[in-house]
């Protein structure tokens, strides 16, 4: 059997903070804009995500990846989120999250994330879950 290569960083801080993933999200956009523009359209978002979560947006735990689409090359990002408080139901905040962001942005997909981990497995089942591969997975970088 050969060898499991190591983690890389990422892989470990999204494995540590994995009692706290809340959502996966991917989100896509309407009107591509800037690179810059991009990222700030998220990082005003995960502002209105913050209120919704009753928090503040630096309380917020999320890794984000950006990469452009197989078929068009449309740039678009993967997200892990957590740090929500009072989230009561969390499958009704999949659709107030998805939602928001279509009315201001484009396509959202919202998933609840699954903590559940067969027993012996450590990494390995998480981009399979996920619909990740685990070259994507390294990919991920903590914000």
């Amino acid at each position: 059997m050969p060898a499991q290569r190591p983690w890389t960083a990422e892989e470990w801080k999204i494995t540590v903070l994995s009692a706290y993933w809340q959502y996966f999200l991917t989100l896509t956009f309407a009107q591509l804009g800037t690179r810059w523009g991009r990222i700030h359209r998220v990082e005003n978002w995960l502002r209105w995500v913050a209120r919704q979560g009753n928090t503040h947006r630096d309380r917020l735990l999320y890794v984000i990846r950006w990469e452009c689409g197989e078929i068009g090359d449309r740039p678009h990002c993967h997200m892990f989120l957590g740090g929500m408080k009072d989230v009561s139901n969390p499958l009704s905040m999949c659709f107030i999250l998805m939602d928001n962001w279509r009315k201001r942005e484009g396509i959202c997909q919202v998933r609840v994330f699954e903590r559940a981990c067969p027993a012996g497995s450590q990494l390995s089942w998480r981009p399979k879950r996920l619909g990740l591969g685990s070259q994507q997975l390294r990919d991920f970088k903590i914000w």
